[in-house]
C-alpha cells in the first residue's frame, strides 16, 4: 500500500539526475546479495571509479533499482554519451544525486529519519515492480560535517538493521583523500561485509537480523575495548531498541568478556546468545549475569 507523504524523500533524487554514465563498457559482475550492508575502502579516485561502475552494471544487469550518492565535488565516477543511460535515468531505474543533499536537507541530519526514509525509498522501489533497490554512497566525509561524528556510527547501525529487513543492498564508499572523522576500524565495525582488498581493520563488527537483532561478531579482546566502548556508547539508543546477540563472538580474553558482561548490565539493553567459551570465564572470574 502506498502512503502519502507531506515532505520530499531526500533519498529520491531530484528528476533527471546527472546522465554522465557509460555502461557498455562496464565489464564483470560485482556480485553483492540482496541484504548486505557493505563497505569499501579507494586507494585512488581511478579505483572507486572502476568497483562503483561494477557495482552499479550488476544491478542494472538484475533489473534491480540503483541510486548512487557522490560526494559533493567528488570526481566524477560516470562518463557522458551514453544514450541508454538517460533511457534508465528517464525511466526511473537509475538514480544520480549529491549525498551531501540527501543526507543533511535543508542543512540538517536527523539520523533515525534518515534511515526511516531509507526503507520507505525501498518500499517504493518494490511497490514500482523492482527487485530490489542497490545504493552506493561516498561517506568518507559525512561523520566530519556532524556536530559529533560519533553520530554517524548511531545512524550507521540503523541502516545495518534496515537493510536485512527489506529487498536492499548498501555500499559504503571510502576514499583516501577523504580524511574521515572517525577511525577506519570503527567505520568498519558497523558494517557487515569489507569489500576492501585489504580486508578488515577491525577486530570485530556488529550487523543487524531481518528480526531486528544486532549481532557481534569477532574478536573482543584487551586491545580492541576501548573502540567497542566507543561504538556501544554511540549507538546506545540503537541497542536500546534492539536485542544484542553474542552469538558470532568467535574469541574473547578476560579483558573482552568482562566488558561482555557489562553490558548485559547495561541498562535498558537486553543481550542473548552469550558463547558457551565467554559463559566459562565469567564463572572463572566470579562474574554472573541475569540473560534472557
Amino acid at each position: 500500500m502506498s502512503r502519502q507523504r507531506s515532505r520530499p524523500n531526500p533519498f529520491v533524487p531530484f528528476s533527471g539526475g546527472d546522465p554522465r554514465l557509460t555502461i557498455g563498457d562496464m565489464g564483470g559482475h560485482f556480485d553483492v546479495p540482496v541484504g548486505v550492508h557493505a563497505c569499501c575502502w579507494f586507494d585512488s579516485q581511478e579505483q572507486r571509479r572502476s568497483v562503483v561502475r561494477e557495482f552499479v552494471a550488476a544491478g542494472l544487469e538484475r533489473g534491480e533499482r540503483v541510486a548512487v550518492y557522490t560526494g559533493e565535488g567528488s570526481p566524477p565516477i560516470f562518463d557522458a554519451g551514453d544514450p541508454d543511460v538517460a533511457a534508465r535515468i528517464g525511466a526511473g531505474q537509475l538514480l544520480l544525486a549529491i549525498a551531501e543533499t540527501a543526507y543533511f536537507p535543508q542543512g540538517a541530519f536527523d539520523g533515525p529519519q534518515r534511515a526511516a526514509d531509507f526503507a520507505e525509498f525501498a518500499v517504493a522501489t518494490a511497490e514500482a515492480g523492482y527487485p530490489a533497490l542497490r545504493v552506493y554512497a561516498d561517506n568518507g566525509r559525512m561523520p566530519g560535517l556532524l556536530p559529533t561524528p560519533d553520530a554517524w556510527l548511531e545512524y550507521e547501525l540503523r541502516v545495518a538493521l534496515t537493510i536485512p529487513s527489506y529487498p536492499l543492498i548498501g555500499l559504503c564508499g571510502f576514499s583516501a583523500d577523504d580524511r574521515p572523522a572517525l577511525p577506519v576500524d570503527l567505520l568498519d565495525a558497523v558494517h557487515d561485509h569489507n569489500l576492501s582488498a585489504d580486508g578488515r581493520p577491525s577486530r570485530f563488527h556488529l550487523y543487524g537480523g531481518a528480526d531486528g537483532t544486532l549481532t557481534l561478531a569477532g574478536e573482543v579482546e584487551r586491545v580492541a575495548l576501548g573502540q567497542l566502548r566507543r561504538l556501544l556508547a554511540a549507538g546506545r539508543p540503537v541497542l536500546e531498541d534492539h536485542v544484542v546477540s553474542l552469538r558470532d563472538v568467535t574469541f574473547a580474553d578476560a579483558a573482552g568478556a568482562t566488558e561482555l558482561h557489562e553490558l548485559t548490565r547495561t541498562d535498558g539493553v537486553t543481550v542473548v546468545d552469550v558463547p558457551v567459551p565467554v559463559q566459562r570465564i565469567w564463572k572463572a572470574l566470579g562474574l554472573t549475569a541475569e540473560l534472557s
